[in-house]
């Protein structure tokens, strides 16, 4: 679904500043994949006083006049994040997930990752490794099983230097 004036609505979602061994690389590497979308676009994101990647893609489009929408949890209960993170997917055109160092399967993205996959979005998924300054890019390899969608392993489609 695009805006009235047809831009592309891309949403994000990624890890909390915590999570990253070095959240200044996290931060640049964040700066370097949202870059790489010119043209008529806004971007989604949640709204999280947890800052990290949440916090970069609005502070990257307030500083360049990119539009954004916010998606800030309506409480502080696992469930607000979930609701907010679904609504979020629901929204989006693309949804890009960006991971710290690693993908934790036991987190907010993930479970944004799972839910856009299910409802047929077109995804991107990163990993910044802020200790070896990279960006890698990758793709899930699915697989159904019991009528449940599955990601039984990960290919590598890019490796970026920060």
């Amino acid at each position: 679904m695009r805006t009235s004036n047809n831009r592309a609505k891309i949403a994000v979602a990624g890890s909390r500043e915590k999570y990253f061994i070095n959240p200044s690389i996290g931060y640049k590497g964040t700066v370097k994949i949202l870059q790489r979308y010119r043209g008529n676009i806004m971007f989604g994101c949640g709204d999280s006083p947890l800052g990290g990647v949440d916090a970069w893609v609005k502070n990257y489009c307030l500083s360049n006049n990119i539009p954004i929408f916010l998606f800030p949890p309506k409480s502080f209960s696992r469930e607000a994040f979930i609701r907010r993170n679904r609504d979020m997917v629901l929204w989006c055109d693309k949804l890009i997930c960006i991971f710290a160092e690693g993908i934790r399967v036991k987190s907010g993205t993930f479970s944004t990752l799972m839910f856009a996959l299910k409802m047929n979005k077109p995804i991107e998924v990163y990993i910044i490794n802020s200790r070896e300054r990279k960006i890698i890019q990758v793709i899930p390899k699915l697989m159904l099983r019991k009528g449940r969608l599955w990601i039984k392993g990960w290919s590598i489609v890019e490796e970026v230097e920060i």
